[in-house]
């Protein structure tokens, strides 16, 4: 990269003190913006970050999105809502490829709510299971995927 690339891509340069390489900061420019919209183009939600990063700016899960029947959950579906005429089933996507991912679940209607496989380990013991939410209105929870099953790590 170019010297005068900061950190956090503002892609600042000063400038250029010779006409003669005018052409020469233009090109270092146009690689660097390449990188960035390259690595932006990369990154997905499974992505790990090993250095610390500082974000400017709100950070956004979605909106919530309200369920009445069985479904899978998408991959952009974060925080979930409940509203059934009775047992929900909620396909979870695979823990293995979304480590440390976080999902909220809320039910508005008196009916389970429950995974289509047995691999959410509850709030109190370690054993994996189907049950998420008791059929009680109000009850929440968070899963997290710790790469084999999602845990529940909060509920009431």
């Amino acid at each position: 990269m170019a010297t005068g690339l900061t950190p956090n891509y503002s892609l600042h340069y000063p400038l250029p003190t010779d006409p003669v390489n005018v052409a020469g900061d233009i090109e270092h420019l146009a690689d660097d913006l390449d990188t960035v919209l390259l690595n932006k183009a990369s990154l997905s939600s499974a992505n790990t970050f090993t250095n610390t990063n500082i974000f400017n700016g709100a950070v956004s899960r979605g909106a919530p999105v309200t369920k009445t029947g069985n479904f899978t959950l998408g991959s952009a579906e974060n925080w979930i809502v409940c509203n059934g005429a009775g047992t929900i089933a909620v396909t979870l996507p695979a823990a293995s490829s979304w480590i440390g991912r976080e999902v909220m679940i809320k039910t508005i209607a008196a009916f389970t709510v429950v995974s289509a496989s047995s691999n959410v380990v509850p709030i109190d013991t370690a054993s994996a299971g189907t049950a998420i939410l008791a059929a009680t209105a109000g009850k929440w929870a968070t899963l997290v995927s710790n790469g084999t099953n999602w845990v529940v790590m909060q509920s009431n």
